[in-house]
């Protein structure tokens, strides 16, 4: 008896052993979504409410050293120290959170209210900058710059802008910061020290032509004035901080870098060449010169993909390795050398998972939905023979469903079942809806596969919205509307196919 009870006793505990995880994906709507320690040992990148830090090993390959996380809090973007390997810090609506991943201590939390940007000085390592957002939270009107002193948890206003400051990029070894914001400002203010926040000024102030929102700023390696700008509107220009009157060095061709977000980064060992992405532009990278206009080189990452790449951070090694993070959530390490990759991240949804189905007849595949708009699927690859690493094989975007208004004979010939349906939770029920970037009425609350054959799964999106995949293709089968703004279960019927 006691012999049969241990057996039942395993059974149960492999019922509950965990078989497989992938983390949380790339956050995609801020730029700010990547970073590198200066000693090039450590990379990390935030999900919505997490930080996920990776280490190189001994033999080169990468490695899931941490999971960060604190509060239910959105984290708005992250920074590593440019001094110390171990401590990065991140921004929430409301506070500057700084952690030391040596220490392993509680993070350190100043209050900044409507916080939406952060920069780490170089010249001092107790020195942080933040941008407070002019649009919410903050209570004021305008967007703010302020300086933090991490050993007292200080927090002074420096300067205001007419809109939230995007952008803060400290020097890498003096005291000033350039400041690029959604008005198209840029600025770069001087501190005097790294002991006194107090007495910062203006130096130098322009404005992208089309005023267009500044999305990233680099300070070229080699001099220390020249700084890289990039717009939302797909503007890249060289400014010269020392010359107010004509600040803009080169203006590249616009027609040649894709509007939308655009991320920058100087390629190491390549005097005056740096790298290009844009949101609007595909899985593609653009090399330019500053000597020329067009770009020297457009490379394609991935092949395979029409997915758009996100953000580049290079990592600080001395190698021409970047993080590259993609709008599917997926981040990799590429060798810009070499041109292959040596690492890429397995990645779970970019948002909140509301629901997770298995498939009717294979055990080792299912599907998740979720805020971000998508629905994956997945298989689960070797299990019992040493290998539980789960992978994502497709992924099926709710927005890209043709929506027709109501039900009718049709739509359910289309169906080629029934399905029930019934009111659930209202599509606010998600908290922080007002997050810019998410369209909640895309966010998928429920799934339900096909009950026979599994060749089709259903969706409920939180405008009331029921979506029809075809599983083998991807393709959006039917898009119906039965209600407004709220969200619905769904369930194929087991009677009739």
């Amino acid at each position: 008896e006691r012999e049969r009870e241990r057996e039942r006793e395993s059974a149960r505990e492999m019922l509950i052993k965990q078989l497989s995880a992938a983390p949380s994906g790339c956050q995609v709507w801020s730029h700010a979504v990547l970073a590198a320690a200066p000693s090039g040992g450590r990379w990390a990148y935030i999900g919505t409410l997490s930080v996920y830090v990776y280490c190189t090993l001994a033999d080169g390959a990468y490695a899931l050293e941490k999971i960060l996380y604190g509060k239910d809090e959105v984290i708005g973007s992250i920074c590593w120290s440019p001094r110390e390997a171990g401590r990065l810090a991140v921004n929430v609506q409301d506070h500057i959170v700084v952690w030391d991943l040596d220490t392993g201590g509680p993070p350190q939390r100043i209050k900044v209210d409507g916080v939406y940007s952060i920069g780490w000085a170089a010249h001092s390592p107790h020195v942080l900058a933040s941008g407070t957002c002019a649009i919410f939270g903050s209570g004021h009107k305008d967007g703010q710059v302020r300086l933090h002193d991490l050993r007292v948890g200080s927090n002074e206003l420096i300067h205001s802008f007419s809109n939230t400051p995007t952008v803060l990029r400290w020097h890498r070894s003096l005291p000033k910061l350039a400041v690029g914001a959604a008005s198209g400002q840029v600025a770069l203010i001087l501190n005097p020290g790294a002991a006194k926040l107090s007495g910062c000024s203006v130096h130098f102030q322009t404005q992208t032509p089309n005023k267009a929102a500044v999305t990233d700023l680099q300070w070229d390696p080699l001099s220390e004035h020249y700084l890289l700008c990039a717009s939302s509107d797909g503007e890249l220009l060289l400014l010269d901080t020392a010359n107010q009157k004509a600040p803009v060095l080169f203006a590249f061709q616009q027609n040649e870098q894709p509007k939308g977000h655009t991320s920058l980064s100087w390629l190491p060992g390549v005097p005056g060449g740096f790298a290009s992405i844009g949101a609007s532009g595909g899985p593609l990278v653009r090399f330019w010169n500053v000597s020329q206009t067009k770009p020297a080189e457009l490379l394609k990452l991935d092949k395979q993909s029409v997915n758009a790449c996100h953000a580049l951070c290079m990592l600080l090694d001395g190698s021409r390795k970047g993080l590259v993070a993609f709008k599917s959530g997926v981040v990799g390490v590429y060798d810009f050398e070499k041109r292959y990759w040596p690492f890429v991240a397995s990645a779970g949804h970019t948002d909140t998972v509301f629901a997770a189905r298995f498939h009717p007849i294979d055990r080792n595949r299912f599907a998740t939905g979720s805020f971000d708009g998508t629905a994956r699927l997945w298989e689960l690859g070797g299990l019992g023979g040493g290998s539980s690493e789960s992978l994502c094989v497709g992924t099926l975007y709710a927005d890209e469903v043709q929506i027709t208004i109501g039900l009718n004979g049709p739509i359910a010939k289309a169906l080629g079942g029934a399905i029930e349906i019934g009111i659930a939770l209202p599509a606010n029920a998600k908290l922080g809806l007002g997050v810019v970037g998410y369209d909640a009425k895309y966010a998928l609350y429920s799934l339900s596969f096909e009950p026979h054959s599994g060749d089709r799964l259903a969706g409920g999106t939180g405008s009331g919205t029921l979506v029809v995949w075809d599983v083998a293709s991807g393709r959006g089968v039917l898009g119906i509307q039965p209600w407004v703004d709220s969200s619905c279960f769904r369930r194929w019927s087991r009677v009739r196919r």
